[in-house]
Order: C-alpha cells, then structure tokens, then sequence
C-alpha cells in the first residue's frame, strides 16, 4: 500500500456540562503503511494532531475514529459552557499538520497519476472545502455524563 490521501466525515452529538452540541467535521487524512505492510498508520492533516493504527486500513480508521470522539469528549470535560467547548474544537481543527499536508499532496498527485491502487474506492475531489461545524443542541441537564452519541463516518480517497 502507498500513501492514500482520504477525506473523511464524522458527525457526532457531544454532550458536556449543561450543553450538548452535533459535530460536523469534514477533514483530511493519509493513510501510509508501515514497516513490511503489516501496520497500517492513519495520520491527521486537519485536524493536524491525530493518528492511529490498525493491522490493516478498516481497523485503523476505527482506531482514529474513537481517537477523534475521545477528544471531543475531553473538550466537552473541560468546557465550561458551550461557547468555550466550540472555541477548542475549531482551534484543534484549525490546527493543520504542515508536514502531513504536504505529503498528502503529494499523494493525491500519485493517485491522479494511476501509480496508487484504488480502484474500489469512492473519490471525492481533493480540493473539496474541509471544514467543522458546531451547532447547540437543546439544553441539557448538568450532570458529568461526557457522551459523544449518534457518531457516523465517511470516508474516501481524495483524487
């Protein structure tokens, strides 16, 4: 396996202290296997500060999936209300890993140039906008029950 340059998209309903909030995110990882194949490392573009590993690329989406919630969930620990919860989830957004960024380009040109084998997966344009939404949801009751509910995913090659 190559480098893969993916976008994903993860919809969540985080709940913290007294607000509760559905995330929108629309990033960019890569995808690189390591070693002889048999790790397969999923590193953040935007968000910039992830990564997770998987003996193959479905169990590494996975490892970076509930990577992604658990950081949600440690925001919605430590906000005080919603407005300081949805300032550090677009900050951690906003943060872009240069270094990955480039790699990723460069990957995306690979995969344009047929030298990467994806035939089977869906392709989104690589310069599709990338963004996080963070709306308020209904009140909730103040209590320390961190949830992150109702997760999806998407994910697809960025060609």
């Amino acid at each position: 396996m190559s480098k893969i340059p993916l976008l994903f998209t993860y919809r969540d309903r985080v709940v913290g202290m007294g607000f509760a909030a559905h995330v929108s995110t629309h990033g960019r990882v890569l995808a690189v296997a390591e070693g002889d194949e048999d790790q397969i490392w999923i590193y953040g573009v935007e968000p910039g500060a992830l990564a997770a590993s998987g003996s193959d690329p479905k169990e590494a989406l996975e490892a970076l999936r509930e990577a992604f919630a658990n950081v949600l969930r440690d925001f919605a620990a430590d906000a005080r209300d919603f407005a300081s919860f949805e300032a550090s989830v677009q900050a951690f957004f906003e943060a872009v890993n240069r270094p990955h960024e480039q790699e990723w380009r460069l990957a995306v040109e690979e995969v344009r140039a047929g030298r990467v084998d994806v035939q089977n997966l869906r392709r989104e344009p690589a310069e599709s906008h990338r963004f996080v939404e963070i709306r308020e949801d209904r009140p909730v009751d103040q209590k320390r029950d961190f949830t992150v509910t109702g997760s999806s995913i998407k994910s697809v090659v960025a060609a």
